[in-house]
């Protein structure tokens, strides 16, 4: 590191009188003969700013790595891939579908719904389904989009991974029923009773824009960027638009 850097530090430039004022006060018990030059003074506050800088960087560096191991640990829990090693995490994460069902409904007028088919699945046959659900005659208001996950830890090809975010508006509809008739759905594709495959969830009118905006737009989370633009290139490939709305 060039110390140049440091001599130039109008932080360091401040202190640094003080510092070596109060060092050469430190000696004057041992006598002048025992006080180190001047230069071996400096080149020791020089140290110690280096030293502080690196270990700032250093802090700032593990809370960005573990903000990205953060996320994809957390998307790995929520789709179920640790429910056989971590029974237990699969408890909470049905108790919190469970409580979820209980929520005030006059604050909800929205459900998000997330589809996630194995891999043996049609992507046509998946499509087809999808536009089959959207057809119910209470549905007024959608928005739905389809991504997939690659590249993640259990997805190395473009394409795999495929599943599908909805957005409906409930127009009265009791969530218990809203809840039922897409089970119907999408039982001849996914396990309905796995809540890492199908997945409900009320979303207040308040939030409306954001979950919105996290189906149309960038995510807030760079580490899914990447991820994002293959979303784009499978779209294009399978002839399927950026999202659906009406």
């Amino acid at each position: 590191m060039d110390l140049k850097i440091f001599e130039q530090n109008s932080f360091m430039e401040k202190y640094k009188p003080d510092y070596l004022k109060r060092l050469e006060k430190s000696w004057i018990l041992f006598g002048d003969e025992f006080k180190p030059p001047s230069d071996i003074m400096e080149q020791g506050l020089k140290d110690t700013f280096i030293n502080y800088e690196a270990k700032i960087a250093r802090k700032c560096l593990e809370e960005v790595i573990s903000g990205y191991y953060r996320s994809h640990y957390k998307r790995l829990v929520e789709e179920g891939v640790y429910n056989d090693k971590f029974p237990l995490l699969k408890e909470v994460l049905e108790t919190r579908q469970q409580l979820q069902e209980h929520l005030d409904k006059s604050d909800s007028n929205y459900v998000f719904i997330t589809v996630n088919p194995p891999e043996t699945v049609d992507l046509k046959m998946f499509v087809k389904t999808v536009e089959k659900a959207m057809r119910k005659t209470w549905i007024m208001k959608y928005c739905y989009v389809f991504e997939q996950r690659f590249p993640s830890e259990k997805h190395s090809t473009l394409g795999q991974g495929k599943h599908c975010h909805i957005l409906v508006y409930r127009n009265d509809k009791k969530y218990s029923h809203l809840v039922r008739e897409f089970k119907n759905t999408f039982k001849g594709i996914v396990d309905v009773h796995n809540t890492a495959l199908l997945n409900f969830k009320c979303i207040k009118d308040i939030d409306y824009e954001k979950v919105m905006n996290y189906m149309k737009g960038m995510k807030n989370d760079e580490g899914k960027h990447e991820k994002q633009m293959n979303d784009k290139k499978f779209r294009e490939l399978n002839h399927l638009q950026d999202y659906y709305e009406m």
